[in-house]
């Protein structure tokens, strides 16, 4: 969901959505009416809700066909994650190559440096992202 947001707003954000969304459902049949009524109910979630409530749905599509509906399939094995992000709507290489990043400051527990990626990342929000990321794969 980062288009311009910062960590901790994207964090509030997801836990918003999911909650409008009823999560505990089965997300593979989640329709897009369903997900942009959530994007776009007041307060909107994202700055560009209609384009993101598409990406959100063909990411949902492409999980299940792809995925075996299984997010955790994309991160499988280390090399393929970048190819696997790009299979996405709105996830370009660059988009792609952060989100390696932060899957390596995961496994490593550890904020490695980031000066290859040619962005600024600040190493608090970092730390914010992994706190979630780990403790999504706990409750998983």
């Amino acid at each position: 969901m980062n288009q311009s947001q910062n960590s901790k707003a994207i964090i509030a954000n997801i836990s918003i959505l999911f909650e409008r969304l009823s999560v505990d459902k089965d997300i593979a049949n989640i329709p897009y009416e369903e997900i942009y009524h959530a994007m776009t109910m007041p307060t909107k979630l994202h700055r560009f809700p209609k384009k993101m409530s598409e990406y959100l749905y063909k990411s949902l599509v492409t999980i299940y066909e792809k995925f075996e509906n299984q997010p955790s399939n994309i991160f499988k094995t280390r090399d393929c994650v970048t190819d696997n992000l790009l299979l996405f709507s709105g996830i370009g290489m660059h988009k792609a190559l952060i989100a390696l990043y932060k899957y390596d400051c995961l496994i490593s527990s550890k904020i490695l440096p980031s000066d290859k990626l040619h962005c600024n990342i600040n190493p608090e929000d970092i730390s914010v992202e992994l706190v979630y990321l780990q403790s999504l794969g706990e409750a998983g």
